[in-house]
């Protein structure tokens, strides 16, 4: 149950809040639409209503249909119809013999006589009554509500299909195509039906590009490209693309990109490809496609030569098949000129179009070899240290050990004089206090962190 009401929310907020609600008609315009029917059908009935022309005597309200009934007897009076003409006509109102018996009491004497002489006629010759053609009855006051409210659900109800309709399948599909078509165009609308249609372009190229390269066997020892997109630059476009170098679970490697290098009045002479490590924020690569009055104009190449680490093998001639790569410790990048359209002007100095494909890997996606393991070091026992020159004092011997006892105390032996004439003397080991179990050891002396005798406290205070 709990999953069946999750599925629930996700497709209303999947299918409506997304696609639909952005469509829907306003509160205010399905209000002002009821409204515009409703003085619709006021206006139609009321102040001005509807008169119709040429229809059935059975559709005539009833006094209508007893002048019809009077005039069949009037034309039967004089004989301008037959008697099989008579019952037609009078076949055309509703229960005609009823109208006649009612007529003949409330008229006045001439049409009654007119009335009897016709009454023959509404008979059939059985004697059943002359069928006639039922007239329509009016509505009851509900019916006449359930039709308004009826009317007005119709309203709602075709107010959002027409408006859903015509914001997502009519408009964009019918009448901005048809109105983009006959509106005049302007330099800046051809330039941006170009890159629209550039980038439509790139898209499908794109597609097919890592379907292809899916279906053939990995030449990279660093596996399948990370990233592989197409960088296409057009007359006029701003040229300055990026793109995120990220594996499946989005984890964020660094970018690599193309830009604009150096134009020859408005148009490309060359274009710089870059290369973001995040791991080296600091150094940028960077390498330039040049073309051929670019590559070889000293002017020109000196500023190039300031936009990459190594003149000679950094910019090269912008040439279908060209490659360059950019790599760092963690990322290698590719970049394929695909495709070139040289300017007509200037064929040697300029481009009108430029296809680059762009492919990047991580190099700690591949497996890498192992590095060599590091030699454990061996332990090698400290030098003894070198003896103390001799000096003459007697040395004091350890306590012989008793559980808690003191131990002898050694005898002192006067220290003897050094060659400079100073006297060693040796300290005095005070036997050991009588208790149990041993003391513990105390404390070394705290560091004294006056350096200069004073009485301040100079231990860093807490935060």
């Amino acid at each position: 149950m709990k999953g069946l009401r999750q599925w629930l929310i996700d497709s209303y907020n999947g299918v409506y809040v997304i696609v639909l609600k952005p469509h829907m008609p306003t509160i205010v315009t399905v209000v002002a639409l009821v409204f515009a029917m409703l003085f619709g059908l006021f206006w139609g009935y009321v102040l001005n209503p509807v008169r119709y022309y040429d229809g059935a005597p059975h559709q005539l309200r009833g006094e209508w249909r007893d002048e019809w009934v009077k005039l069949v007897a009037a034309a039967k009076a004089a004989e301008i119809y037959n008697d099989a003409d008579i019952q037609r006509y009078l076949a055309l109102v509703e229960d005609p013999a009823n109208v006649v018996e009612r007529l003949i009491t409330d008229t006045t004497e001439s049409v009654q006589a007119a009335l009897i002489e016709l009454r023959p006629l509404v008979y059939n010759s059985d004697g059943s009554p002359l069928q006639g053609r039922e007239a329509p009855k009016p509505g009851s006051a509900i019916s006449d509500i359930v039709m308004l409210l009826l009317a007005i659900i119709i309203t709602v109800v075709l107010a959002v299909v027409v408006s859903l309709a015509w914001r997502i399948l009519i408009k964009p599909n019918v009448v901005l195509p048809i109105r983009e078509a006959l509106r005049p165009k302007t330099e800046e609308d051809i330039q941006r039906k170009a890159n629209i249609d550039a980038i439509r372009a790139r898209r499908i190229q794109e597609e097919e590009m890592r379907r292809e390269a899916a279906k053939a066997a990995p030449t990279n020892p660093y596996g399948p490209a990370l990233t592989q997109r197409l960088s296409v630059y057009t007359k006029g476009r701003q040229f300055d693309d990026s793109f995120a170098i990220e594996n499946a679970d989005k984890v964020f490697f660094g970018e690599c990109g193309a830009a604009i290098a150096k134009k020859l009045g408005n148009d490309v002479a060359a274009v710089e490809i870059w290369l973001f490590d995040k791991e080296d924020f600091v150094n940028q690569i960077a390498k330039v496609f040049a073309s051929e009055k670019a590559y070889s104009t000293p002017e020109v190449r000196a500023e190039l030569e300031e936009k990459v680490k190594d003149p000679a093998t950094d910019i090269v001639l912008a040439q279908p098949g060209t490659m360059l790569t950019l790599e760092t410790d963690r990322i290698l990048v590719q970049a394929t000129l695909l495709d070139t359209t040289p300017t007509a002007t200037a064929p040697n100095s300029t481009f009108d179009k430029l296809t680059i494909k762009m492919e990047a890997w991580h190099k700690g996606t591949a497996a890498a070899p192992a590095p060599a393991t590091a030699p454990s070091p061996v332990y090698a026992p400290p030098a003894p240290a070198p003896a103390p020159e001799p000096v003459n004092y007697a040395p004091i011997s350890a306590p012989t050990p008793s559980p808690y006892a003191p131990p002898p105390v050694p005898p002192y032996t006067p220290p003897s004089q050094t060659a400079a004439g100073t006297v060693y003397t040796p300290p005095i080991v005070a036997p050991p206090p009588r208790q149990a179990p041993p003391p513990r050891r105390p404390d070394p002396t705290p560091f004294d962190d006056d350096p200069f005798g004073g009485t301040a406290d100079f231990d860093p205070l807490d935060d």
